[in-house]
């Protein structure tokens, strides 16, 4: 998964607050590389992510600011991270990583895009991107979040924001998208996207995370009650 946004748009809030969801520490690595991954603890030290390996061999001459990217890769000691690349691309990066970057996250199999609800609009940078993305021959599933939706405080200062927003898309990339507003920090969306491939429905996908969620907490009450009982009857036999 790459995540994309102009700069100051909640890239890393977003990722780290995805990654506390999933169990990743949440220190931040600063780095002035095009992207920054973040991959399971299961990849050994010293083995480069996948999708980054592919990018070294399709353009060689790329090689050693993909080795400097590896290098910064953070590894993730969760279950549920295994198998799973996510991918923080810079809002703005160097003439010689434009077509590795491109390419790299063309090839990933879902984009999301934050659009920061307090700019007057998306930069032409990150509109040419999503322009060339979009126009893959296998292009990316791409997603759309306003993200600190909550710091506009009247509704119809969003439903206005959300609908110029969504004629800029239609107008750059030849379709119609969905835009999900999000209070800062807000993860629960996203994570419904990403569990949606099962039904096919977002929606579902809330659900089952709220049932489990649900099945959880009544785990932990159930284990809290036979903690008591067990105090209790502790106590008759000793009395």
């Amino acid at each position: 998964m790459a995540v994309l946004g102009d700069a100051s748009s909640g890239k890393t809030s977003f990722v780290n607050a995805l990654a506390e969801e999933l169990v990743l520490l949440n220190e931040r690595t600063s780095s002035t590389l095009p992207a920054q991954w973040h991959v399971s603890e299961e990849v050994d030290e010293g083995e480069w992510p996948s999708l980054l390996l592919d990018a070294a061999g399709q353009f060689p001459d790329w090689v050693q600011r993909a080795s400097a990217m590896a290098r910064s890769c953070r590894r993730v000691p969760a279950q549920c991270f295994r198998g799973i690349e996510v991918i923080e691309v810079s809002a703005s990066f160097a003439q010689q990583d434009v077509e590795p970057i491109t390419w790299i996250i063309s090839c990933a199999d879902i984009v999301v895009c934050l659009l920061d609800s307090l700019a007057k609009q998306p930069s032409e940078e990150l509109l040419t991107l999503l322009k060339t993305v979009s126009s893959a021959g296998k292009p990316p599933e791409l997603q759309f979040l306003l993200s600190r939706a909550d710091l506009l405080k009247r509704e119809s200062d969003r439903i206005q924001l959300l609908a110029k927003a969504s004629r800029l898309l239609y107008e750059t990339l030849g379709r119609r998208f969905e835009i999900i507003p999000i209070a800062t920090g807000d993860l629960a969306v996203l994570l419904d996207v990403l569990d949606a491939g099962e039904s096919g429905s977002k929606w579902d996908a809330g659900r089952r995370r709220a049932l489990r969620f649900s099945q959880d907490r009544l785990e932990i009450l159930k284990c809290d009650c036979e903690a008591i009982i067990l105090w209790i009857l502790c106590g008759c036999i000793r009395t």
